[in-house]
Formats: C-alpha cells, sequence, structure tokens
C-alpha cells in the first residue's frame, strides 16, 4: 500500500471532517426549531440519540487533525510555526470543546461552520494540503445528507407546525434547511432549463451536488397518476444541461393511498431515466 504524507493524510482528515460538519449543521439546525417551538423543555430522546452519535464522533476527528497538523509542522522544520499554532490553539487540545464551536453566518454564509475548521484551514495554507483526493467521497455523503433532508420532508413540516397544501408551502421549507448544509442550495435561475417553447423551472437546484429537485403535491389518487405524467413531461425538459446530472422528484402524499410497492412500480413503468430518483413520503 502507498504510504499517505502527512499532506494527504489531512487532507483525507479534512474531507471527512466537512462532511461531518454537514451533518452536525443539520443536527443543529433542529435543535434550534425544537427550542423555538418548546422554550424550556428538555430535549426528546430522537435529538439527545443524535447528539451522541454525531457529536463524538466529530470531536475525535478533530483530535486527529490537531495530532496531524503538529506532525506536519514539525516534518516541516517550521519551529517558530509551530509555537505560532500552540498559541492559537493550545497545546492542550480539548476535540470535544472544538465540535461544539459552531457560529451561523460565518464569512456571510447561512450554513453553521465549526470555528476550529476554519480558522484551522487558514493555519495550514502555507502547505500543500491536496484536498482534491477527498473530493468524490465528500460528493457522495453530500448526496447522502441531501437524500435524508428529502426523505424527511414530512417530519420537518411537521417540527415548522405547517400543514402544507401547496407545492411552494413544502419546498420553499425544504429550500431553507438545504442552505444551511449546502450554501449553493436556492430557485432555479431564469432561463436554466429553456427549451424552444417552454421554460421549465425546477423547485430547488444543488449547484455544488449537481442536483435539481422536483416537488410534487399530492391529495388524492387521481393526481399521483396525473403528477406521475408530469415529470414524464420534467425528464425532457431537464435534459442536455451539462450542469446537473442527478434529479430528485419528491412526492409529498396527504395519505398513503398505494403502500410502498406500487409507488415503486409505478414510478418503473415510466421508464425514466437511472439519473431520476423517486422519493414518496406521507405527510398529512
Amino acid at each position: 500500500m502507498e504510504r499517505r504524507t502527512p499532506e494527504q493524510h489531512i487532507a483525507r482528515l479534512l474531507s471527512e471532517a466537512e462532511d461531518q460538519e454537514r451533518a452536525l449543521a443539520l443536527h443543529e439546525f433542529k435543535v434550534q426549531i425544537f427550542q423555538m417551538q418548546h422554550q424550556g423543555e428538555r430535549h426528546p430522546d430522537w435529538l439527545m440519540e443524535a447528539e451522541y452519535e454525531l457529536r463524538p464522533p466529530f470531536a475525535n476527528l478533530l483530535d486527529s487533525l490537531y495530532c496531524a497538523s503538529v506532525l506536519l509542522i514539525e516534518t516541516h522544520g517550521r519551529h517558530e510555526y509551530l509555537k505560532q499554532f500552540y498559541r492559537k490553539f493550545g497545546e492542550k487540545f480539548d476535540g470535544f470543546k472544538a465540535a461544539c464551536r459552531f457560529e451561523t453566518d460565518h464569512y456571510g454564509s447561512p450554513e453553521p461552520r465549526n470555528l476550529f475548521l476554519q480558522e484551522l484551514r487558514q493555519f495550514l495554507e502555507p502547505f500543500d494540503v491536496i484536498v482534491t483526493s477527498g473530493d468524490q467521497y465528500s460528493h457522495g455523503a453530500g448526496v447522502r445528507y441531501m437524500e435524508r433532508v428529502l426523505r424527511n420532508t414530512a417530519a420537518l413540516m411537521h417540527q415548522l407546525g405547517i400543514r402544507p397544501t401547496s407545492e411552494p408551502q413544502i419546498y420553499n421549507a425544504v429550500r431553507g434547511v438545504l442552505k444551511l448544509i449546502f450554501p449553493s442550495a436556492q430557485d432555479a435561475p431564469k432561463g436554466e432549463f429553456s427549451k424552444v417553447f417552454k421554460t421549465y423551472k425546477p423547485d430547488i437546484v444543488v449547484p455544488e451536488l449537481a442536483a435539481v429537485i422536483e416537488y410534487k403535491y399530492v391529495d388524492s389518487e387521481e393526481k399521483l397518476k396525473g403528477v406521475l405524467g408530469e415529470i414524464a413531461d420534467d425528464v425532457k425538459g431537464y435534459t442536455g444541461n451539462p450542469k446537473f446530472n442527478l434529479y430528485y422528484a419528491v412526492f409529498y402524499l396527504t395519505s398513503d393511498f398505494w403502500g410502498h410497492d406500487r409507488y415503486q412500480l409505478a414510478w418503473s413503468e415510466y421508464k425514466f431515466p437511472n439519473n431520476w430518483i423517486p422519493i414518496f413520503v406521507v405527510g398529512s
């Protein structure tokens, strides 16, 4: 096995830390929503379980990054720079404390960011830390986090106190959550998907994941049949744009009209392209 350089080792750790940072950003958003709606109440078990699942591994990863950075600086013989590193981060590093230091609107970004990671990246700028080795992993993890948000649309509506009666109520709320994790998430720019006779405008695009998201509000069995046909039309409209290659059709059902197996069967009958992913969620 090829031995990694200290720079490559740190790059890999940074990539993993950024993925875990996104997961914690989503968790902290849920905590904020709960605290706004239930002031002074004890956090429910599902929030506490998420805290135990996410925070300690992130803290361990920050500990590893701290140690790897010390080794990198020592390897390059930058003794004065190491002294500055210790003055900045301390000679006894507390990974758990660092894992709790998040700040919103850091450098104008709406996404909560971990302060230690931001400061460490700045400190490592003089070194040749290769970040491209983790890009594929980071993209894959980003897609998983995005899909987790989409699959939990009904739970998100419940937490926000929204009983949706239209698609905009749903995708506007979901877009706000996705922006916490992916700052580029937005509605599609005008003319992004234009054909000769029609312009298609998806509900949400996430450029950093090359992803497009369409929401369909379904309050009857007949409407469900109709919106499947609408998605077939959207497939034609969204082709040919090199910026996007991943498409999601999220069906928000007010009742479980057919059951999971029949939803999947109906979807398969249309023979949609493989890069179109259906997500069926049952709300109210």
